[in-house]
């Protein structure tokens, strides 16, 4: 409808938008998703999304969201997302829920009590959280929202322009609070080989390896690499993560691509490039090695009705997440005295230990670590 625009959308593009997303829910979608703090979407506003489910005329949907902030404004931003279901009564899920910052860790007592009112309330809310205390994601998002205006060759642009570059970069570091930031920021994947040795390294020790500010070496990164940087975040706090995952109407997801551990990747090119986050081999093993059988945070049964009969409950997912007559035989065995996970971010791509036998749909799909030869899953 309106691409990559920062301006209003108008009742017809609204309808438009209505349209395609009854035509997409014909077509077998569940529901509806937001990434708030990416372009397009950091440009709707929430009187947009409720008008936008509204018009729809589909009650029955789910809306799942990466809120508009998950720091500085995160307090708003979940207001605005409980708002949704108030106005619409459809489900509001709140995809990885976290207090980024250490500036917003003392907001935890309030997240809960927003979301448990809601509840009360009787506006359906769940949400999700992988097991980590950093995140991953693209490294521009570290700058000012309306850099991405008009898409990825109008951004490269403007960290191009002189005047524009120096608004961007006396924005970042009101918000960035100082170097320390940088410091938290550490260099995933980037797309040449020329720049194939910062992986691994935070963005401040490569800028001070380079003799540069951070901020000058971050954006001078992302046009060299035509922004195709990704970065994990360190920027969560323990015990925050504790009582989120602990809530019970949180389910536990990686938030993760699917990364090879060694070889080539589906299309028979070689994906093993970068230094990816470690929740995409580790984050079912961690959660419950560590948070479950180790510390106790909740009992065993109810740890894993939060990997699976709650996430298929939420999702309508029939008959899956549950071992019952007539279910489809998705199971997976692990023994619980050796069950972990071995990546770490210098070294992610390292399998877990513990888990014996895997069974999609009835079928035997990998034992001890070996995948089997046969293939049993199903578009859902």
């Amino acid at each position: 409808m309106l691409g990559y625009k920062n301006q209003a959308a108008t009742a017809e593009d609204l309808a438009a938008m209505a349209a395609h997303l009854r035509q997409s829910v014909d077509d077998g979608s569940i529901g509806m998703s937001t990434g708030l703090i990416y372009s397009p979407g950091v440009f709707s506003t929430n009187a947009e999304l409720i008008d936008l489910i509204k018009l729809s005329g589909l009650s029955s949907l789910i809306y799942a969201t990466h809120m508009r902030s998950e720091s500085d404004a995160l307090i708003e931003s979940i207001e605005d997302t409980i708002e949704i279901g108030r106005q619409t009564g459809i489900k509001i899920h709140i995809s990885h829920l976290k207090t980024a910052g250490k500036q917003n860790w003392h907001k935890i007592d309030a997240v809960i009590k927003l979301i448990e009112d809601a509840i009360a309330e009787g506006i359906k809310v769940t949400c999700d959280r992988y097991p980590y205390t950093a995140s991953q994601t693209s490294l521009d998002t570290a700058l000012p929202s309306w850099t991405y205006e008009g898409g990825d060759e109008a951004e490269l642009a403007r960290l191009s322009n002189p005047e524009q570059l120096k608004r961007i970069k006396a924005e970042t570091a009101s918000f960035r609070e100082s170097d320390e930031y940088w410091k938290g920021v550490l260099i995933s994947s980037v797309k040449t080989e020329k720049k194939r040795h910062l992986e691994g390294m935070t963005i401040a020790d490569a800028a001070a390896m380079a003799g540069r500010k951070p901020i000058d070496f971050a954006i001078d990164l992302l046009v060299e690499e035509r922004l195709a940087v990704d970065a994990i975040f360190f920027s969560m706090n323990e015990d925050n993560l504790r009582r989120i995952l602990k809530l019970p109407n949180c389910m536990v997801g990686s938030d993760s691509t699917i990364r090879p551990l060694v070889g080539h990747n589906g299309n028979g090119t070689n994906d093993l490039s970068g230094k990816p986050h470690p929740r995409g081999f580790g984050s079912f093993p961690r959660y419950l090695s560590k948070y479950v059988l180790s510390e106790g945070l909740m009992t065993l049964p109810e740890a894993i009705r939060k990997l699976t009969g709650l996430a298929a409950e939420t999702f309508g997912l029939k008959d899956r997440g549950v071992i019952r007559q007539g279910a489809y035989a998705d199971i997976t065995v692990f023994n619980d005295k050796t069950i972990r996970d071995t990546a770490e971010f210098t070294n992610p791509r390292s399998a877990p230990e513990g888990i014996e036998y895997v069974f999609v749909n009835g079928t035997l799909s990998a034992r001890g670590g070996t995948a089997m030869p046969k293939r049993a899953g199903m578009v859902l």
